[in-house]
C-alpha cells in the first residue's frame, strides 16, 4: 500500500515536473516573441518617424521653393516697371545727395563724383527674348573728399554706402593722411578751418538691371 502510495506521489511530481517546465517554456517563447514584436514594431515606428521627416522637409523644400518663385516673380515684375529714364533719374539723385556732403559735414572743399557706364568687352548685356529683353549696364561711380579727421571720414563713409543702391560693389579705396604741410594743404590754409589732411579716393560699381520697353 504504502509502495503505490509512493509510485502515485513520485507520478504526480514528475507529472507537475514536466507542466512546470512546459509552462515555463511556453512563457519564455511568449516573451521572445513580445520581445520579437516589440522590436520590430519599434523599427516600424522608426522608420514611420524617418519618413515622416523627410516628407516634412520636402513638403517645407516645396513650400519654400514656393516663396522663392514667388518673391523671384515679384522682383521681376518689379524690374519690367522699372524705365531706363527712372534709372537715370536715379543717378542724378545720388550724385545730388553725395553732393550735399560737403555743405553737411562742413568740408573745405566739396565732394567731387562722377558716374561713367562702363564697357566690358566679350559680355553681351542683353539678356531674355527678343520680347521680354533684359539689359545689364554698368556704372563705375568714382568719389574724391578731404577731411580733418578720422571720425569725419568714416561718417561720410557710411552716408556714402547707405544711399548707394542694393548690390553696389566697393572696388577700390585710397585712403592717404598728409603727416606734414605739403603745398597743396599750405596755400589752403585758413584761420577759420582746419587744414585737410585725409584724402580719399573711393570707386564704386552699379550694377543696373533693366526691361527694354
Amino acid at each position: 500500500m504504502l509502495k503505490n502510495f509512493i509510485v502515485h506521489l513520485k507520478n504526480v511530481i514528475f507529472f507537475k515536473f514536466i507542466m512546470c517546465c512546459l509552462c515555463i517554456s511556453t512563457i519564455l517563447w511568449l516573451l521572445q516573441s513580445i520581445n520579437k514584436d516589440y522590436m520590430e514594431s519599434t523599427a516600424k515606428n522608426q522608420n514611420i518617424e524617418e519618413s515622416l521627416a523627410q516628407e516634412t522637409l520636402k513638403l517645407y523644400s516645396i513650400i519654400n521653393s514656393k516663396h522663392k518663385i514667388l518673391e523671384t516673380y515679384a522682383r521681376y515684375s518689379k524690374l519690367l516697371s522699372i524705365s531706363a529714364r527712372q534709372n537715370c533719374l536715379e543717378r542724378a539723385r545720388l550724385i545730388t545727395t553725395i553732393d550735399s556732403f560737403s555743405k553737411k559735414y562742413n568740408l573745405n572743399e566739396p565732394i567731387t563724383i562722377s558716374i561713367k557706364q562702363e564697357f566690358f568687352s566679350g559680355i553681351n548685356p542683353m539678356v531674355g527674348t527678343k520680347q521680354d529683353t533684359i539689359r545689364i549696364k554698368n556704372y563705375d561711380v568714382y568719389i574724391r573728399f578731404a577731411t580733418k579727421d578720422f571720425a569725419t571720414f568714416l561718417t561720410i563713409i557710411r552716408e556714402i554706402y547707405s544711399c548707394m543702391p542694393e548690390n553696389t560693389i566697393v572696388l577700390s579705396i585710397d585712403i592717404k593722411k598728409e603727416d606734414v604741410l605739403e603745398p597743396k594743404v599750405v596755400y589752403k590754409l585758413s584761420t577759420e578751418r582746419t587744414p585737410d589732411m585725409i584724402f580719399t579716393k573711393l570707386n564704386m560699381r552699379i550694377r543696373e538691371i533693366t526691361a527694354n520697353k
